[in-house]
């Protein structure tokens, strides 16, 4: 089972937890039918409502939605650029599965959620994984910030910035997990309005 993003062991709130997953799961929403005649942002916003949702109530992200995801953007690479496009496909689809390969090995974040971001990266293409990633994250930062301060973590902080294992120590006591899908569609979705960053 997918445990999803653990910030050591750091996790939203239920409550927070819903409102960012039903926010990014409305989002996906709104631009699947705001697509038009995109096949990448039509597919990637499918994906993106089934995996908030699976992702958000069950805490996983179910394999075959994320291999249909790959194989479209593989197809779609190959049909628009045959080889070349394919080769496009494969290097962004070992892209995003490297993103979070250590992140997985170290136990912070699930293998579905190492393969969603592969699976998006063969759609997207690799400078574009990375550029997602980056709006991944500092999304991710701005989640889970709200929920230190729903927790009253905050001010503990600021007490102990000056002793870091103290900090840590109260972060990690937390133990719950913070749904990585719905910080994955955010990030796509600002990537696809703002462009890239890097």
């Amino acid at each position: 089972m997918d445990t999803g993003l653990s910030l050591q062991g750091d996790s939203l709130p239920p409550t927070l937890t819903l409102l960012v997953g039903a926010a990014a799961g409305m989002l996906s929403l709104h631009f699947m039918w705001a697509s038009g005649s995109d096949p990448r942002l039509l597919a990637a916003s499918m994906f993106f409502v089934l995996v908030c949702a699976t992702d958000t109530l069950q805490a996983r992200i179910p394999n075959p939605i994320s291999v249909a995801l790959m194989l479209f953007g593989l197809g779609l690479h190959f049909w628009e650029a045959r080889w070349v496009g394919l080769g496009v496909a494969m290097a962004g689809l070992f892209t995003g599965g490297g993103l979070l390969l250590i992140p997985y090995l170290l136990g912070k974040t699930g293998a579905g959620d190492v393969k969603a971001l592969a699976a998006l990266g063969a759609l997207c293409g690799p400078m574009n994984i990375l550029n997602i990633f980056v709006y991944i994250g500092l999304i991710g930062g701005v989640i889970a910030l709200l929920n230190l301060l729903q927790q009253g973590l905050a001010g503990r902080m600021a007490c102990h910035l000056w002793e870091p294992r103290a900090l840590l120590a109260a972060v990690a006591r937390r133990g719950e997990r913070m749904p990585y899908a719905p910080a994955m569609a955010l990030g796509y979705f600002a990537f696809t309005v703002w462009g890239r960053l890097i």
